[in-house]
């Protein structure tokens, strides 16, 4: 798959212990599902549910909220900060973060959620009665804010609602007369005032930076579940009522015609009838009504309801996924049928692989760097026995890359990892180059110099044990592909000190970048914490937890911004992370640890609080039981739940609507893959500040 490379808008990251354009869905939760519950923000203490239950936003007041697509996270705001929680998290007052904190004279409304979880839009306003301009945000607080509406150009941009591909509707006024902004009234946020102007509906494409009219005399905009229509305000000349039409305000059908003033319209997730405020004067917060999406009566929906209504949608579109064989060498197998296609076949969407990386399959030591190399390489990362070549693994070499000789596979280590018999059988059909040092640390010099000479980030981490270096590798596999403007290595230490070979390597390459260092251009990482205390004397910037597990976490916190996939290996089965570390990085997803049997905290807190972007979990290794790897999955999910996929032999991403876009604005991300050197040792900093 294509692997956009986005630059962020700033270093500043939230620490709370990045393909396919796709359709986006609708503002206020209209996205598509069967079912879900309508909420409304409740005398702007709680979040209520039309079943009768409650959501208490912690910390402060909720002025209105939008859920994500999976319907697993909601955003709020409370005129000021905008916040993300867990849907199940009915007491949100400890595991919400905030997305864009509290300033003074700030005020911000209508927030809503982009279709891939990746992003949060908002209106905000920076001084009293002043212009309302549209700002995007990391749904996980991954970069600072920014705006995305052109700069004070005399308009307010207001009720922006997400739609196909790039696209967001949104309300454009002159500024001061869109009848939304704060006027020191806490109710008139919820009251429907009608506009001073004739506002329009425009279309909004942030791939393309470009503003196109599509429905004039119109406001209040929502795009159904299917991006095919639009619901909004218009006057029939005596009040304002609901009206549908095309995306260019054509095939105009009238929904409501009731004698009082209607406003904020929202679509249930199926897409047949639409959730609206009305209300007779502003000295009474509106009542949320229903009614059918081609016209009709109106219907009171829950007593009681009041404020902006919004749909949870119970989307079952997230997945957990097991990619496990018979043994170690069909695991490896297993995953890479999941991306590389048969040599020769068109149009299964896999990608076509250029190379093989291949790892003895009894000692990670020469193999640690091999998840990086084998990214780089744009191929699969298979296991061989020692002595002889595994015949499953010389047929799924030979699925993958045909009959072309000029294809290179790839040996890691001397011939007391793979024999030079192996070598021999692979040299009959394929061009091999074999890569080893004179002991671990020279092979993992070797590797990374194979991959960059001089690269941005390196990413050290001890040899002597696996976990830390298999993180590490896929987190720098990520960076390597063709035409990232940053390259990434993983080199090992001997636990808390430095072999000579990786000393050389680290003095060579700390002067060379001397300059690119100090300006935030390149920085070297202790990744656990040995290797943090290894390259202490080099100014490394430590990386490390508590314990393997939260070193995880941390080492996806700092190189991944919004993931979509996330894998998961068994904290001593070093030959399935290996070869899954190499598909992750290829898929822009980290590798966490979890036992195979019952839970880990650290992994399932960053697994929830990334929820709104993960699409799918993926446990490499038949030793999950059901049990876990269903844990997994609700650990992404929401109220829909997911789904359960083994071994599958399509692309990850080919299936699921949170597939990553490029889609920049004013050349800033509104979704993002990785961290710029800069912003990853600013995370790093934070983390190790902050544990």
């Amino acid at each position: 798959m294509t692997r956009p490379r986005i630059t962020l808008a700033a270093a500043v990251v939230a620490v709370a212990i990045g393909g396919v354009v796709v359709a986006l869905g609708p503002s206020y939760a209209s996205f598509p599902a069967s079912t879900g519950l309508l909420t409304s923000p409740e005398a702007q203490t709680n979040i209520e549910f039309s079943n009768g239950t409650f959501f208490a936003f912690a910390p402060d007041t909720v002025n209105d909220e939008s859920w994500s697509a999976d319907g697993s996270r909601v955003a709020a705001t409370d005129w000021n900060t905008v916040w993300t929680a867990r849907y199940n998290d009915k007491d949100a007052g400890n595991d919400a973060f905030e997305i864009a904190p509290a300033e003074s004279n700030v005020w911000r409304n209508h927030v809503t959620w982009s279709g891939d979880g990746e992003t949060v839009f908002w209106s905000q306003q920076t001084t009293p009665l002043g212009a309302w301009q549209l700002e995007a945000g990391s749904s996980t607080g991954a970069y600072d804010p920014f705006q995305v509406s052109p700069p004070n150009d005399g308009h307010d941009y207001t009720n922006a609602d997400p739609g196909p591909g790039t696209t967001l509707a949104v309300q454009v006024d002159a500024a001061g007369t869109g009848g939304y902004g704060h006027s020191g009234e806490i109710g008139e946020f919820y009251v429907c005032i009608r506009p001073t102007d004739t506002p329009t509906v425009d279309i909004f494409d942030y791939a393309a930076n470009s503003w196109t009219p599509a429905i004039s005399n119109a406001w209040d905009p929502a795009f159904s579940p299917d991006g095919t229509k639009i619901a909004f305000v218009r006057s029939d000349g005596t009040n304002d009522q609901i009206y549908v039409s095309d995306i260019h305000g054509g095939n105009v059908v009238q929904v409501t015609s009731a004698a009082n003033n209607h406003c904020a319209p929202t679509w249930s997730p199926d897409g047949k009838t639409i959730a609206f405020n009305g209300s007779a004067d502003k000295s009474q917060l509106p009542t949320i009504y229903t009614a059918p999406a081609t016209g009709g009566s109106e219907t009171r929906a829950i007593s009681g309801m009041h404020g902006r209504p919004s749909y949870q949608p119970a989307a079952k579109t997230d997945k957990s996924v097991s990619m496990a064989g018979a043994n170690r060498f069909d695991t490896a197998i297993d995953i890479s049928k999941s991306h590389w296609t048969t040599a020769g076949a068109t149009g299964d969407g896999r990608a076509t692989a250029k190379s093989v990386v291949l790892s003895r399959s009894d000692d990670f030591a020469d193999a640690l760097g091999g998840s990086a190399l084998a990214a780089y390489k744009q191929g699969p990362l298979l296991l061989t026995a020692t002595a002889s070549l595994t015949p499953s693994t010389q047929t799924e070499i030979q699925r993958v890359l045909g009959n072309d000789p000029s294809a290179t596979v790839y040996l890691l280590g001397g011939t007391g990892a793979i024999s030079q018999s192996v070598e021999n059988a692979i040299k009959a059909h394929y061009t091999v180059v074999r890569i080893a040092g004179t002991d671990r640390y020279a092979t993992s010099i070797d590797i990374a110099n194979a991959i960059n000479p001089n690269p941005d980030l390196v990413l050290a981490a001890t040899g002597r044990s696996f976990p830390d270096a298999l993180g590490a590798g896929a987190a720098a596999g990520s960076y390597d592909f063709p035409g990232s403007p940053d390259a990434a290595v993983v080199i090992l230490t001997n636990n808390a000190s430095l072999p000579a070979e990786t000393r050389s390597y680290l003095t060579t390459w700390t002067t060379t970048n001397s300059t690119a260092i100090a300006n935030g251009d390149a920085a070297l990482f202790g990744v656990g914490g040995p290797a943090a205390t290894a390259t202490d004397s080099f100014n490394g910037i430590p990386l490390s937890g508590d314990d393997r597990y939260i070193t995880a976490v941390f080492v996806a916190e700092v190189f991944f911004s919004d993931p979509t996939v996330a894998g998961v290996a068994g904290p001593q089965a070093w030959p399935d992370a290996l070869a899954g570390g190499a598909l992750l990085a290829q898929e822009n997803g980290p590798l966490l640890l979890a036992p195979f049997t019952g839970s880990n905290f650290a992994t399932d807190f960053y697994l929830q609080n990334w929820s709104a972007s993960l699409a799918q979990v993926v446990t490499f290794g038949g030793g999950f039981t059901s049990a876990t790897r269903s844990h997994l999955g609700s650990d992404i999910a929401g109220p829909g739940g997911f789904t359960a996929v083994t071994n599958p032999t399509t692309p990850l991403l080919a299936s699921t609507s949170s597939a990553k876009s490029a889609a920049h604005v004013n050349g800033k991300a509104t979704t993002a893959t990785h961290r710029t050197p800069a912003q990853a040792a600013a995370t790093a900093r934070r983390l190790h500040k902050t544990h």
